[in-house]
């Protein structure tokens, strides 16, 4: 009896998650440029240990944040969803569509 609740919610649920996963790429892309630049001046300096060393280094950072922001994301989700739900059982959710819309006629 709620599905343009629940609709609504999955579209913007859809639309969290494209500007997450886009700000997560960008902050990775934007934050691996210093570890590169540091892993080509060590490389060129004789030292590709210590290069290479920066790579994995940045390599395991990423992976850090992107399961951080993975987790915070899903834990957003999973309470998005159940606020919703108790809403939905109260038979106090209504469409933001549907609210607008009453607001314009009166």
């Amino acid at each position: 009896t709620h599905w343009f609740v629940s609709l609504e919610m999955a579209v913007i649920m859809f639309f969290i998650n494209i500007a997450t996963g886009l700000a997560m790429f960008a902050g990775v892309f934007f934050l691996s440029v210093p570890f590169f630049a540091i892993a080509v001046v060590l490389s060129s300096a004789g030292v590709a240990v210590l290069g290479t060393m920066a790579i994995v280094l940045a390599i395991i950072i990423f992976m850090i944040a992107i399961v951080l922001v993975g987790s915070w994301l899903a834990t957003f989700q999973h309470s998005a969803w159940t606020l919703l739900w108790f809403e939905v059982t109260n038979g106090t959710a209504y469409p933001k569509l549907m609210r607008m819309a009453a607001k314009r006629r009166s």
